[in-house]
């Protein structure tokens, strides 16, 4: 499995864990707990309505998630700078909490260069790296693009 295809597998799991926690609230047949009768159902978000000044900070915490220490959302404007072909590229996002050895789910929010493919994030201490391939036999420029990042805080 190559790296790519492991950040597709972590992302969709994400993904799969968000819908997953949604429908258990949707389909609960007994009285919900405080909290959770405040929570508003998957039928009433519409696109655009949860944003980050609506998750309040530590909102995701190990009595959630088996596992972690908490979960860190942060966003990047990154620039890969020029981009030799068939070689890559590196940026660095700064990312307070992080650690190395913390995993890392990483995309960019308004796309990238077709020529330019997705490789890897690592986390290190207070930053995440992103790095990015030209698989084209140009030197490509890159461009400014903004990355969304979740860190998995063991």
């Amino acid at each position: 499995m190559t790296k790519l295809q492991t950040q597709f597998v972590v992302m969709t799991l994400v993904i799969s864990m968000v819908g997953s926690a949604a429908a258990i609230v949707v389909i609960a047949t007994n009285p919900l707990p405080v909290i959770a009768q405040k929570a508003i159902p998957t039928n009433k978000i519409a696109n655009g309505n949860v944003t980050m000044p609506k998750i309040t900070s530590q909102s995701v915490t190990t009595s959630k998630i088996q596992g972690l220490t908490r979960l860190i959302f942060a966003g990047c404007n990154l620039n890969f700078g020029t981009v030799n072909p068939h070689a890559d590229g590196l940026a660095v996002c700064s990312v307070p909490g992080t650690v190395a050895g913390d995993n890392v789910v990483a995309t960019p929010n308004n796309g990238m260069w077709d020529a330019f493919a997705f490789y890897n994030v690592d986390s290190l201490d207070g930053k995440v790296r992103i790095l990015v391939h030209n698989n084209s036999d140009n030197i490509l420029q890159g461009l400014p693009t903004t990355w969304s990042v979740i860190v998995f805080h063991k």
